[in-house]
């Protein structure tokens, strides 16, 4: 094999033109099918909470409060999702159409990236394996940096595999890299595939000058590209962050052998919903080291295998869950196709169909699985909210879940939590003081009223503090679904009986009670509004029973029961 700027690799071995070949025609079909059901997931499935908090950055961006300047830049692109609907999840599901124009790309790019190893079969299949992955099927397309990054980093790779003619190709390839880098700093991990292959076109026959010119074009470029971006989005900021601060923040974190959970929990799920991918990927890699054992085409070999070397991060990075899966299968993939380039052109055809058949048994199963998790619980859900607050305001929840209002409080990740058991201070009952959010969207088991029990508090049980689940508790009550408002709830109060309160959140309360109430020594009577100030309140009740405040001047409730199913469920 010759590695040359020309032609670096071969294009795979001569066939019949791919139209007229019946076992083509199979494998177009599997995954136009796969790829059309992926688009209805796209438009139904549950929205993730992730993509709730990417949502939110858009808003935070447009209202000039987004300060991190590394791995936002998606923002800008994303700038027009506050106008297609006021409800967050058509946002988002308007944002996944983008995205599945992505991982389309990225599907394409696997095919080309293939081309240049190995049959059209061989690579039709190979990138069906992308396509059907259950992670990728989950996960793939969702409102992610990592969508976008995986699709430009696969085209960036298709040109350093390819090295067509010309300048402009390695520009291009750098400025694509350097554009993944500023989308996700998980693009690092497509830098030793990158550099690999760059280094292996140097030990091909021919002069190494023109391949050493390739890799240094490509390299400044992408570095270059990097740096201009990084200012523009800065500078695009009203107070922005340090980058070197959010560096050291995440990387510790995300970067270690201590937390093996999520690896263990995923790669093994993976694994069994994906058995036949997987089976195909292991025959790949081993198919690539014999061959690069007893040659011939060792430097091919090593190129192959050099496009695995992503997975090896899933030992080494904490936070594998299935959409990080999508992420770093991308390049790995076109190894599923290579144990067919050792076989005849007619056995490596029907090999591929009968593979991508497999394929599509696991695909159906995922499919069919994940009908149910729908999104309109979570789209009911916020158009409550939105009937129930014309303008926004503060609250307090998982995952920025209404994006277009402010978020107060911190961010409910397990990573989250970790933060705030280490730091040891209650941030739910300061946020209240201090933002006076009127409603809470219980989107975590812990700060579902059931769970809000001082005795489980702490980490122990994964829990609140025993001082933000007393605040929550003191100063909400329940009001639709998942929905807690501000409130005070007095239960079997008796004539005359006089009940001392405090209120944290400001406002306009309605009276919900059996019979005139008086309240700071005023008498009031049951559905009347009335002002409380932050501070002490006095209340005895005329009638025997329950006597409610509730925020707000008669704040919409459904009168239709709320969906039994929660807000989110899991990757």
């Amino acid at each position: 094999m010759k590695i040359e700027a020309e032609t670096p690799l071969r294009s795979g071995p001569k066939e019949g033109t791919p139209a007229r070949d019946f076992n083509m025609v199979v494998l177009l079909a599997c995954l136009l099918t796969c790829m059309t059901l992926r688009l209805h997931l796209a438009l139904t499935y549950e929205v993730n909470w992730d993509e709730f908090l990417n949502l939110s950055m858009v808003y935070d961006y447009l209202r000039g409060d987004l300060q991190e300047p590394l791995q936002t830049l998606f923002v800008h692109a994303f700038r027009w999702a506050p106008a297609v609907s006021t409800n967050e999840v058509d946002q988002i599901v308007a944002a996944r159409v983008v995205m599945f124009a992505c991982t389309a790309a990225t599907t394409v790019c696997i095919v080309a990236v293939a081309r240049r190893f190995m049959s059209w079969h061989a690579a039709m299949f190979a990138a069906f394996c992308f396509a059907a992955y259950s992670f990728t099927v989950r996960q793939g397309g969702s409102f992610r940096t990592d969508t976008m990054a995986a699709c430009v980093l696969m085209a960036a790779l298709w040109i350093i595999v390819a090295r067509p003619r010309g300048t402009a190709w390695p520009i291009l390839a750098g400025g694509l890299i350097g554009l993944a880098g500023m989308l996700t700093i998980k693009a690092i991990f497509y830098v030793p595939t990158i550099a690999a292959i760059l280094l292996l076109a140097l030990a091909g026959s021919g002069p190494a000058r023109r391949p050493l010119r390739y890799g240094m074009i490509v390299a400044g470029t992408s570095m270059g590209t990097f740096a201009l971006l990084f200012w523009l989005h800065a500078w695009s900021l009203d107070d922005p962050a340090s980058a070197f601060s959010f560096l050291d923040r995440t990387t510790g974190k995300t970067l270690g052998l201590d937390d093996t959970v999520v690896l263990v929990r995923y790669l093994g799920a993976a694994v069994l919903y994906n058995p036949v991918v997987w089976i195909a990927l292991v025959s790949g890699v081993l198919a690539c080291l014999w061959r690069l054992w007893t040659g011939p085409r060792r430097v091919e070999a090593a190129t192959l295998l050099s496009l695995g070397l992503p997975l090896l991060s899933l030992a080494v990075y904490s936070e594998s869950y299935p959409y990080y899966h999508s992420f770093i299968l991308a390049p790995a993939a076109v190894l599923c196709g290579a144990f067919l380039s050792r076989l005849n052109a007619a056995k490596a055809s029907r090999l591929a169909v009968m593979g991508t058949l497999a394929v599509s048994i696991q695909f159906g199963v995922t499919y069919a699985g994940l009908l149910e998790r729908d999104n309109r619980t979570q789209h009911l859900t916020l158009a409550v909210v939105h009937r129930m607050f014309a303008e926004p305001v503060p609250y307090i929840d998982r995952s920025s879940m209404v994006s277009s209002f402010p978020k107060t409080g911190f961010f409910l990740s397990d990573w989250g939590m970790l933060d705030y058991y280490r730091e040891g201070e209650p941030l739910i009952a300061r946020a209240i003081a201090t933002d006076q959010p009127p409603f809470v969207l219980a989107n975590r088991h812990m700060l579902e009223w059931q769970n809000l029990v001082p005795d489980r508090a702490g980490p122990a049980f994964l829990g609140l503090m025993r001082a933000d689940i007393e605040a929550l508790r003191a100063h909400y009550i329940p009001h639709w679904g998942w929905i807690y408002v501000a409130g005070k709830s007095f239960d079997d109060m008796a004539v005359g009986q006089a009940r001392s309160f405090d209120i944290m959140v400001e406002g306009t309360y309605t009276i919900e009670a059996p019979g005139p109430v008086w309240l700071n020594g005023d008498v009031r009577h049951p559905g009347s509004h009335v002002t409380l100030d932050a501070g002490r309140h006095e209340l005895r009740a005329t009638v025997p029973g329950t006597v409610i405040l509730r925020w707000g001047a008669d704040l919409y409730r459904p009168r239709f029961p709320p969906p039994k199913a929660g807000l989110f469920t899991t990757f």
